[in-house]
């Protein structure tokens, strides 16, 4: 299954439509479903041909309007009532080419929880492949492969995720992961950019370079030139 997860931004501030459009450039899979974080969400006119449909997130009445831990567990919890794998992207994000059929082939390693499709460290120097880091310092959910193992498991956490006083859904992978000692995946390059400047779980502007934009992403770069090194264990 692939989520893309929105939200009402500012104007000026719309990159769904960039989003969809890359995820549809090479996607084969046929559940791809729009999560809004809102009160109401209406396809753009020749989305549903395309295979899309619309979720709506209800939020907890004392959930911070900015909170995206609730959408983000609804989106699992779509991928567990199918029992499929989660590719799961919020609406700032670009791809490189064919980086959605990659992922869709991509088998997350034993030993990862969920893989980072895109990279917050690192540059154009490192090995490519999936390089491991302890949960406890996961951060961006800008594009995961989630398999179903860890759908399930983050689903069964949800009281965990409820309790929580953070409302960040990297927040809640990295307190929950951490507890269970995962370890996650990072594709590099990266194989999607980060091109929201405006936060709409932060609620400001920043300008891009400051830690929200990889270094590392391989913008031009065919996905499936990497597939012979993805595995490299760091």
């Amino acid at each position: 299954m692939i989520v893309v997860l929105t939200c009402p931004r500012p104007a000026g501030a719309d990159y769904l439509g960039g989003t969809v459009e890359d995820v549809d450039s090479s996607a084969t899979e046929k559940r791809k479903v729009i999560v809004a974080d809102a009160p109401s969400f209406d396809l753009p006119p020749g989305w549903e041909g395309r295979g899309w449909s619309a979720s709506l997130v209800t939020k907890p009445a004392a959930a911070r309007p900015r909170e995206n831990k609730w959408a983000f567990w609804h989106a699992l919890e779509l991928a567990l009532a199918v029992g499929e794998d989660l590719l799961f992207f919020e609406d700032d994000v670009r791809a490189s080419p064919r980086a959605v059929l990659y992922a869709e082939t991509l088998p997350v390693p034993a030993d990862c929880a969920v893989v980072s499709l895109y990279a917050p460290w690192g540059d154009a120097t490192h090995m490519p492949g999936i390089w491991r880091m302890h949960a406890s310092n996961f951060s961006f959910c800008q594009a995961l492969k989630i398999p179903a193992r860890t759908v399930r498991a983050l689903v069964d956490a949800r009281a965990e995720m409820e309790a929580s006083p953070q409302g960040g859904s990297d927040e809640m992978v990295r307190e929950i992961g951490e507890r269970r000692d995962w370890l996650v995946g990072f594709h590099l390059p990266g194989l999607f950019q980060h091109v929201g400047a405006e936060s709409a779980v932060m609620g400001a502007r920043e300008a891009l370079g400051t830690g929200r934009s990889s270094r590392a992403w391989a913008a031009d770069i065919d996905a499936f030139r990497f597939r012979s090194g993805r595995d490299y264990y760091r």
